[in-house]
């Protein structure tokens, strides 16, 4: 016991060596348990991942003031260069980190909450809405680690139907789609196989888009699911 803490808080590679540890432990663990956000059973397992990394915490901190305390400040330089080389390594083990501290798992606005914000990030998409665009629904997903994702739903009446569809043609035809939208927990996303004015799969950015124009009563209306990385 003794030479482990010898090991831990005493030599300059004691606490880097422990963060990457943590980090291997911590990543595995994450891969492993499958967790998502907003699932209560899967907050209580991302803390408990967490804790190799808080425990790797725990031992930089003694270390570094057990070096500060005996005035071996080199020691104490070397060992934050070591600690900084070791979670550089072993970056991806700070996901989970990430994940806890994001956002809220989800958010929907609906038409009265649907102000210049939520059209800042429908406008990511990198179209451009004309005058009369009027936004309905935007439901945005932080649930994965890596990246995000959202569903909007606009209405375009007369022109600006006519505007955004000159657009979307102008679009290449892809082969790639997106795969397993998560589109089919909205209540107000068309389902099945309605029959659709026009449909485009593009890149924009940093991820996919899917749009495609609907005649839906008195107005056009564009769906939109796209990712962010």
């Amino acid at each position: 016991m003794k030479k482990l803490l010898h090991i831990l808080f005493d030599t300059a590679w004691g606490p880097a060596a422990t963060w990457v540890v943590a980090g291997v432990l911590t990543g595995v663990a994450f891969d492993a348990c499958g967790i998502h956000r907003g699932d209560p059973q899967s907050t209580i397992l991302l803390v408990l991942v967490c804790l190799p990394l808080l425990f790797a915490a725990v031992v930089t901190v003694g270390a570094l003031l057990r070096s500060l305390l005996r005035r071996r400040f080199l020691h104490a330089l070397l060992q934050i260069l070591l600690i900084v080389a070791a979670q550089a390594a072993t970056g991806v083990a700070y996901v989970p980190v990430v994940t806890l501290l994001n956002r809220a798992p989800t958010e929907d606005f609906d038409e009265a909450h649907f102000g210049e914000k939520q059209w800042e990030l429908v406008r990511e998409t990198g179209l451009d809405f004309p005058e009369g665009s009027r936004g309905l629904r935007l439901f945005c997903d932080y649930r994965c680690a890596f990246d995000c994702s959202y569903a909007a739903r606009i209405s375009l009446p007369g022109d600006a139907a006519t505007a955004i569809a000159a657009q979307l043609e102008k679009l290449p035809i892809q082969q790639e789609q997106v795969s397993n939208p998560g589109t089919s927990e909205l209540d107000w996303w068309p389902q099945g196989d309605a029959p659709r004015r026009l449909e485009r799969y593009f890149n924009w950015k940093a991820g996919l888009v899917w749009a495609f124009l609907l005649d839906e009563e008195d107005a056009t209306v564009l769906y939109l699911h796209w990712f962010t990385v």
